[in-house]
């Protein structure tokens, strides 16, 4: 065996290369196979739809309230009491406008995060944004501003 020139590594040596080594592999960012990379985006896709039927099924619970106080107070309305008596006979119902406007920027929100995650996942398969914009009947414009916050969501 020839001399390298180096020192042979110890024990102790070694088990600081091993370590050195895995804080190094613990800091880089794991690299994704394509596959890997579709499949995650599919699932968090799937996830962000079911969060989204959640938030539509609240939307409608809330709407159906909404809908009930609003014919109500036309219907005492139209009986002859004032506005301020038909919302005393309403018991509150149209005092929750803030519940509404809440569940509609809840739906909302899931709505754009169903969105964010569909370019997401349709530009890890290769879809154009002319193609996704045109299939969402959105500009392409649109469709590049969202598919830029994907990628910024996703990074």
């Amino acid at each position: 065996m020839q001399p390298t020139g180096e020192e042979p590594l110890g024990p102790g040596s070694l088990a600081i290369a091993v370590l050195q080594l895995a804080l190094i592999h613990h800091h880089l960012p794991q690299r994704r196979t394509g596959l890997q990379l579709v499949s995650q985006k599919r699932k968090d896709l799937v996830s962000q739809i079911s969060a989204l039927t959640e938030a539509t099924n609240n939307l409608e619970a809330v709407l159906g309230r909404y809908k009930r106080a609003i014919n109500d107070l036309a219907a005492h309305v139209e009986e002859g009491e004032s506005v301020l008596e038909a919302f005393d006979e309403l018991d509150g119902a149209m005092l929750r406008q803030r519940e509404l406007t809440e569940t509609f920027d809840e739906f909302e929100a899931a709505r754009h995060q169903v969105r964010l995650a569909v370019f997401a996942l349709a530009t890890a398969q290769g879809a154009s944004m002319s193609e996704l914009g045109r299939r969402l009947g959105i500009s392409r414009q649109l469709a590049s501003r969202l598919a830029a916050e994907a990628e910024d969501t996703n990074a």
